[in-house]
């Protein structure tokens, strides 16, 4: 009896349904074990894909300020320019008033000259006719005497 319970430990017929309860186990475990990990495949797919995402934007974000300071750059570039223009045409300025009062200042020494010269002349007439005039009355005077 003994031996008889060995053999049926070993039937075939027992034992190919263990052996099919078993495959059917390990196939549902593989099977969950294939869903687990592509489950967690898609979280990390989707985790990597937030964080494309994120640095997508970042980027973008990185690239909106650095057109910022671009723009910034330009604007400096522009104000400096339009300073420098400033400055010369101060400068300009400054020469040709310069210029212009030293012209207006040579013109009212000319003027002043002109006026002097004839000041001077008309002094020099005004004492010639009274030196005249007084030789015509010393005359007069000396015919009476």
């Amino acid at each position: 009896m003994d031996h008889m319970d060995d053999h049926m430990d070993c039937d075939p017929s027992s034992g190919g349904k263990d052996d099919a309860v078993v495959v059917e186990q390990l196939s549902h475990e593989m099977s969950d074990k294939i869903d687990e990990a592509v489950e967690k495949l898609k979280s990390e797919l989707d985790h990597q894909e937030t964080n494309q995402a994120l640095l997508e934007f970042d980027v973008a974000q990185m690239k909106t300020q650095l057109k910022g300071i671009e723009a910034q750059a330009k604007f400096a570039d522009a104000e400096a320019a339009y300073q420098k223009y400033i400055d010369r045409l101060e400068k300009a300025n400054e020469e040709a008033l310069a210029k212009g009062f030293a012209q207006i200042k040579k013109e009212l020494q000319q003027d002043i000259q002109e006026e002097l010269a004839g000041l001077r002349k008309q002094l020099e007439t005004e004492r010639k006719m009274r030196e005249q005039w007084q030789a015509e009355v010393e005359a007069k005077l000396g015919m009476r005497g």
